[in-house]
């Protein structure tokens, strides 16, 4: 819960799921957006630190399709 506290005392991310988006967006969106490559060196460890081993980029390449299929929403829609 402290990984993202800052030495002024500010923590940023106090929620995990917070922390969680922001690793993964970072990873395999503002990475890939800024270098045109995902930041997962395919080490597997998220994998095996997993308590029921799934696969991260099993479950995006999941995603990708889904979004993909989907229908255009515009900006702000609530679906």
């Amino acid at each position: 819960a402290l990984f993202t506290l800052h030495t002024s005392g500010h923590n940023p991310r106090p929620a995990q799921a917070a922390r969680w988006r922001q690793r993964l967006r970072h990873k395999f969106v503002y990475y890939a957006d800024k270098f045109g490559t995902e930041a997962c060196v395919g080490c597997g460890r998220c994998i095996r630190n997993c308590p029921v081993c799934l696969s991260i980029l099993d479950k995006l390449v999941l995603i990708g399709r889904e979004a993909a299929a989907a229908p255009a929403q515009p900006a702000g829609a609530q679906p």
